[in-house]
């Protein structure tokens, strides 16, 4: 089964934190973050009760991004959100409604998926050699697209 990874922007602090589940409380989203159990060195029992017992964190909805499974050339994981330079310049990943996947969203004409530019698979041939450069809530597109 393929584990779950979330990112957000912290409310508070504005850092990016991460996660592998949220809830929203009926006003705010909040990311669970488990503690570790220093006496085991591992996630106690504990960490896997509600949110209550654990770690809480407010985080910007609007940043919300899921691993997407890939790395890029660092070796670090692709969220929804990250733009791409190099071959998929001017382009970032983001999850399509009318695909109900995520996609690369090219920055004149919305998703690939839907204007069957470049599939989804195509891109998962770049795992390992994808460059980020951003995201697109803190990197704004240049005129060439790098």
């Amino acid at each position: 089964m393929r584990e779950i990874k979330l990112r957000a922007k912290d409310k508070i602090s504005n850092n990016w934190i991460y996660s592998n589940g949220y809830y929203f409380d009926g006003i705010n989203y909040w990311f669970t973050l488990p503690d570790k159990n220093p006496s085991k060195g591992a996630l106690s029992d504990i960490d896997t009760y509600p949110i209550a017992f654990s770690h809480q964190h407010l985080v910007l909805i609007e940043t919300l991004g899921q691993c997407i499974g890939l790395k890029d050339v660092n070796g670090n994981d692709v969220y929804e959100g990250d733009r791409l330079g190099g071959i998929f310049g001017d382009c970032w990943i983001d999850y399509c409604e009318k695909c109900k996947s995520p996609q690369l969203i090219m920055e004149d004409f919305g998703c690939s998926g839907c204007n069957r530019d470049v599939l989804w698979d195509e891109v998962f041939q770049y795992d390992g050699k994808l460059t980020v450069i951003g995201n697109i809530h803190e990197t704004k597109p240049t005129e060439k697209g790098e």
